[in-house]
């Protein structure tokens, strides 16, 4: 995906932003795991799981199965009825309106410089990063 950049510092900002949409979520999921109440965490970690003649499997695998096995019939219910979501009227023209307001803000956003665009970028990384470390810090 960087390479479709015009230049070198684009494709770095792609790549950054890119990693930082994909890595985020994961940040936020584990601060938030590290404040479950350790009852749970040693209940999820003690459970025997299932035995199938054999074979234990634990619980937390069998979730897993479920939810793949769930999103393969969705796909397979899809293809077979020829759509390409189960999305509902209003939700498809509210992502049409959103999708045409991001192309809109990229348009105005197309002349500044890569630098102040990389500078909006890691200001709303620090809004969300440093409050959250603090949270993270008090707590601990």
């Amino acid at each position: 995906m960087s390479a479709l950049a015009a230049s070198g510092l684009g494709a770095l900002g792609l790549a950054m932003a890119y990693v930082l949409g994909m890595v985020f979520p994961l940040f936020v999921a584990a601060l938030f795991s590290d404040r479950l109440p350790q009852r749970w965490v040693r209940a999820a970690t003690r459970s025997t799981g299932f035995v199938f003649g054999t074979r234990r499997i634990a619980w937390q695998d069998l979730l897993a199965g479920g939810m793949f096995l769930a999103v393969a019939a969705a796909a397979l219910a899809l293809a077979v009825t020829g759509r390409m979501s189960y999305a509902p009227d209003w939700l498809t023209s509210w992502n049409r309106w959103a999708t045409g307001l991001a192309g809109d803000v990229a348009v105005a956003l197309r002349g500044l410089p890569l630098l102040v665009q990389a500078a909006g970028i890691a200001v709303l990384a620090l809004l969300v990063g440093v409050p959250l470390y603090r949270s993270w810090r008090a707590a601990t």
